[in-house]
């Protein structure tokens, strides 16, 4: 019964008009390629991060924990990728927030460096513009309009015997 189906689908497919066959193997093939170039990206912003971090982390705070060069890496990375307000999320990530360590004070301090180093790392890729390099520029400008749009609705006739 299973084989039947199996012909009936892959039969289906090859029906002149259905073009099924086609947009799964074109999906396989874009989706595949677009997830490679986007991990590529954030590899490479991860790498510049880090850099930067070594660079100039200890310049902007000597004694800073690894939870805040964690945060600095990744809000820059997120700054840079996404773009956005820079402001930190709402809550940490999960490997701050999972153990029973991290519901201790000292645990709640790691939590609260990595949000100040996040919210550091993205104003540093605010500062440095990088979202901007990343961007692809429009072929067509896009311009506001001058003067908004009314629309204007016909009253409508109560009378229904009138044409």
């Amino acid at each position: 019964m299973r084989v039947r189906w199996a012909l009936w689908l892959v039969g289906g497919c090859c029906i002149p008009g259905c073009n099924l066959a086609g947009y799964i193997g074109q999906n396989a093939i874009n989706e595949s390629a677009a997830a490679t170039g986007a991990t590529r990206v954030r590899h490479e912003l991860r790498t510049e991060a880090k850099a930067m971090w070594a660079a100039c982390g200890n310049a902007i705070l000597p004694a800073a924990s690894l939870a805040y060069a964690d945060g600095f890496v990744d809000g820059y990375v997120d700054q840079a990728d996404n773009g956005g307000p820079p402001l930190p999320p709402a809550v940490p990530p999960p490997r701050y927030r999972q153990s029973a360590n991290d519901q201790t004070a000292q645990g709640q301090s790691k939590a609260q460096d990595y949000l100040a180093g996040f919210y550091r790392g993205a104003q540093a890729a605010v500062e440095t513009n990088r979202r901007q390099s990343l961007l692809v520029p429009l072929a067509i400008p896009v311009v506001p309009p001058e003067h908004s749009v009314q629309v204007v609705r016909p009253p409508v006739r109560l009378d229904s015997r009138a044409p």
